[in-house]
């Protein structure tokens, strides 16, 4: 039998929990920080782009015109993370903190 959206019985949960459902097997892709390597380019990329953040700390990006991007984090990181969005009562996934992306020791 193929796995597919229908024999996993996802088609019949609401929006709702297939949303969340969503965010927990993106949460185990991102846990997996080997899968998604950077490329040397790529990390140079995002510390250009820490730095130029750190810059200019009041040039905020509201989300809905930012853009997305898909990291390789360590799990320490994504303990972090998680740890910051609990204490601030939202989703680790939907925190801005382009510094932990650097290459910078944390």
């Amino acid at each position: 039998m193929s796995v597919s959206i229908k024999t996993l019985g996802i088609d019949r949960l609401n929006v709702d929990e297939r949303l969340a459902l969503v965010e927990e097997v993106w949460a185990t892709i991102c846990a997996d920080a080997k899968a998604f390597p950077l490329t040397d380019e790529q990390r140079a990329e995002l510390d250009r782009r820490v730095a130029d953040d750190d810059s200019f700390p009041e040039d905020v990006v509201p989300w809905d015109e930012g853009v997305k991007v898909t990291l390789a984090l360590s799990k320490r990181r994504v303990e972090f993370f998680k740890a910051q969005a609990q204490k601030h009562n939202t989703q680790y996934q939907r925190m801005r903190a382009p510094a932990l992306y650097s290459t910078r020791p944390l």
